[in-house]
C-alpha cells in the first residue's frame, strides 16, 4: 500500500514538510527556534539527505516534531513514508565504531578541544613568563624591604644644634654656652682630632669644642617633686587592694589567720567591717549570700539589723549573731569585735563613719503543717 502511493504521488517526505511550512508562511529560524532543531538538520530533512543526519531514533524524533509543529499527524506521516524513509536511512554512510550522537558532534568536539588545549597551553606559556620576569624584581624588593627593616632596627643619633669653635681662638666658658630657658639642659663634649685623608696634604690636627643642645626627651630627668612621689605605704595599700578586693583578709595565709568567721545573710542587710588595719568596707550583702571575714589581730563588724545577719557556731548552724550575747552599741551601730577584749579599740575610721540603715528582720520561716487527726466515728 504504501508503494503504490509513492508510485503514483511522486512528492517525497521532504518536499511535503517544506511545501506544508511554505504554507503555513514559516521560515526556517522560526521553525527552528520553535522545535528546538537546528536550522541544518531541518535542511537536511526538507531536501531528503538523510545521510547528514544522526541515527535512525535521532531522525525519528526530529520528523516526529517537526510534522507537529506544521500541521500533519505525526504517526500517520511516517507510516505513510515508512518504505521510502527506511531506504533512505540504509543509504547512510557508515560510522566510524563507537561514534554516537548527531553527525556534526565530532568535528566541532574535537575543534572545541583543540582550542581548550591552545588557551591551556598559551597560559601555561604565560605563567613561566611572568615568573621569570619578575621573581629577580620581587627577590630584590625584598632584600630592600629587609635591608631599610635593618635601618629603621638600628640606633640614629637624635638631632642636635652643634656650634664648633677653633681651638687656635680663646674658649668660651660653660656659662655662655649654656641657654638662658632652664628646661632644655646642655651639655659639652671634645671631640677627637678629625681624621684626614693620607693622600691629601697634610693638614694640622685641631682639637675642636663642640657644644650640644641636647632634645628634652633626653636630657637628665629633674628631681621629682615630694607631692609625685607616692610614699611606700600608699604602694603597699594599692597592692593590697587589688590582692583582696573585699578587704577581708582573704590573702592571708593559713597560718596567720587568728579570727575567722563566717556569716550568712537571712535578708538583705547593710554590713561595715574592719579586718586589722586594711580599708574600711561597708555594702549591702544579699539575702543568703556568704562573708568571711578573717583577721590577724583584730576584726570588727557593724550591722544594720543584727537579727538579719547569722554566724556559724557549730553544729548548730547559723545563728542570728544579735543571739551571740556579744553585741554592743558604738555610735548608734550594732557591733561585734574579735577578740571580744576590743571593744575599746573601734579605731578613727569608725568614728568617721555614719550610722546604718537600719534593715527589716528576716520572715519568719513557715512552720510544718501537722496532718489532720480525723474526728472519731460515733
Amino acid at each position: 500500500m504504501t508503494s503504490d502511493s509513492s508510485q503514483t504521488n511522486p512528492e517525497t517526505l521532504g518536499s511535503k514538510l517544506r511545501r506544508r511550512r511554505e504554507e503555513r508562511r514559516l521560515s526556517l529560524d522560526q521553525a527552528s527556534s520553535a522545535t528546538k532543531i537546528s536550522v541544518k538538520i531541518l535542511i537536511a530533512l526538507e531536501t531528503d539527505h538523510y545521510e547528514d543526519l544522526p541515527a535512525a531514533p535521532f531522525v525519528r524524533g526530529f520528523l516526529k516534531t517537526y510534522a507537529r509543529f506544521i500541521g500533519f499527524s505525526p504517526d500517520a506521516l511516517i507510516a505513510e513514508h515508512e518504505t521510502y524513509l527506511q531506504g533512505k536511512l540504509k543509504e547512510r554512510r557508515n560510522r566510524d565504531a563507537g561514534r554516537s550522537g548527531y553527525a556534526f558532534e565530532k568535528p566541532e568536539g574535537e575543534q572545541s578541544r583543540k582550542v581548550l588545549w591552545s588557551m591551556l597551553g598559551g597560559m601555561f606559556v604565560l605563567g613561566l613568563l611572568v615568573i621569570f620576569v619578575f621573581k629577580p624584581n620581587l627577590k630584590t624588593r625584598k632584600q630592600g624591604h629587609v635591608d631599610q627593616l635593618r635601618a629603621e632596627a638600628s640606633p640614629t643619633p637624635s638631632p642636635s644644634v652643634t656650634t664648633t669653635v677653633a681651638a687656635a681662638s680663646p674658649a668660651p666658658s660653660l656659662a655662655a654656652l649654656v641657654p638662658d630657658h632652664p628646661s632644655q639642659p646642655v651639655s659639652t663634649s671634645v671631640e677627637a682630632p678629625i681624621a684626614t685623608n693620607p693622600r691629601a696634604s697634610p693638614v694640622p690636627t685641631q682639637t675642636v669644642v663642640t657644644a650640644v643642645v641636647v632634645a628634652p626627651t633626653v636630657a637628665v630627668v629633674p628631681t621629682a617633686s615630694p607631692s609625685a612621689t607616692a610614699s611606700p605605704g600608699a604602694d603597699a595599700k594599692a597592692a593590697s587592694t587589688r590582692a583582696d578586693p573585699l578587704q577581708n583578709g582573704s590573702d592571708y595565709e593559713a597560718s596567720e589567720v587568728k579570727y575567722k568567721s563566717v556569716f550568712k545573710a537571712f535578708t538583705d542587710v547593710t554590713v561595715q567591717y574592719l579586718c586589722d588595719d586594711k580599708n574600711l568596707m561597708r555594702f549591702t550583702l544579699r539575702k543568703d549570700r556568704i562573708l568571711v571575714l578573717r583577721g590577724k589581730d583584730m576584726v570588727r563588724l557593724q550591722i544594720s539589723n543584727p537579727r538579719a545577719l547569722g554566724i556559724v557556731q557549730g553544729s548548730k548552724g547559723y545563728i542570728p549573731v544579735a543571739d551571740t550575747g556579744r553585741i554592743f552599741d558604738y555610735r548608734g551601730n550594732s557591733t561585734i569585735v574579735w577578740p571580744a577584749d576590743a571593744k575599746g579599740k573601734m579605731g578613727e575610721k569608725f568614728n568617721q563613719g555614719t550610722q546604718l540603715t537600719a534593715t527589716a528582720d528576716p520572715l519568719p520561716e513557715p512552720k510544718p503543717e501537722e496532718p489532720a487527726v480525723p474526728a472519731p466515728a460515733p
